[in-house]
């Protein structure tokens, strides 16, 4: 029988979701739970949240780190389909491969990603989302984000939604 293997600080479970408000405190509670679960086995994991993120990472460094896990629990909600910076995170894990070997995804009932009318408004969202980027990056109005600039140049969430 062959020896279980637990993940350790070199290769840690990773965690990504929407929490960007109130409404996700349920989301943050069920986080709270699975790593509580993870504790007690002893496996260690990491959170955009935790501490031992240094301040100064930028977000499109911590998205990398996240994307090249070797397991990342994704929770998919509509707030995770609608932000940016989200979609840019599970493009990091996307492009990094093996998705069915790596990621547990969690997919939440907002989300409704099996509902055809509610994947096309989210299909219609990203493409309209894409005009916008690119107007305000060719009228230099406003300073992109990194994943802003990337959905403008690329528009590749598109098709990260797809595979989702």
């Amino acid at each position: 029988m062959a020896e279980k293997q637990y993940i350790n600080p070199k290769n840690p479970v990773y965690f990504s979701y929407y929490k960007a408000d109130d409404k996700c405190s349920d989301i943050e509670e069920s986080v709270k739970k699975i790593c509580a679960v993870l504790d007690k086995n002893g496996i260690y994991y990491k959170r955009n949240s935790d501490s031992d993120i240094p301040y100064c990472a930028s977000l499109d460094e911590i998205q990398r780190e996240t994307g090249r896990g070797a397991l990342v629990i994704v929770i998919i909600s509509k707030g995770y389909i609608e932000s940016l910076d989200c979609m840019h995170e599970w493009h990091r894990i996307r492009e990094n491969g093996k998705i069915w070997e790596r990621v547990l995804p969690v997919v939440l009932d907002d989300a409704k990603l099996r509902d055809k009318e509610v994947f096309m408004d989210y299909y219609n969202y990203f493409c309209k989302r894409k005009e916008i980027l690119i107007k305000q990056q060719s009228e230099d109005i406003i300073p992109l984000t990194k994943s802003e600039s990337n959905a403008a140049e690329f528009g590749y969430y598109v098709e990260d939604l797809k595979s989702m």
